[in-house]
């Protein structure tokens, strides 16, 4: 740990600069539209969140009735 802490220091820097990739990163996806997408990490011992994922069905639904109705009219 000693040597690590020689080499890195504390860490704030290198936390702040995978940060910054992290939200460059998110800021491509955001420009792509990629932002209703619903991004999940399963962890052990934690069940799904199939509440979260019903309400985003039922947002696509929505969306895609609306796109119909407006190409319609």
């Amino acid at each position: 740990a000693t040597a690590q802490d020689d080499i890195t220091g504390d860490g704030t820097t290198s936390n702040v600069l995978i940060i910054g990739e992290l939200l460059k990163q998110a800021d491509l996806y955001i420009s792509e539209a990629v932002v209703d997408s619903v991004l999940a990490v399963r962890r052990p011992g934690y069940p799904i969140d199939l509440f979260m994922v019903e309400i985003m069905e039922m947002k696509h639904q929505s969306e895609t009735d609306t796109k119909e109705r407006s190409q319609v009219g």
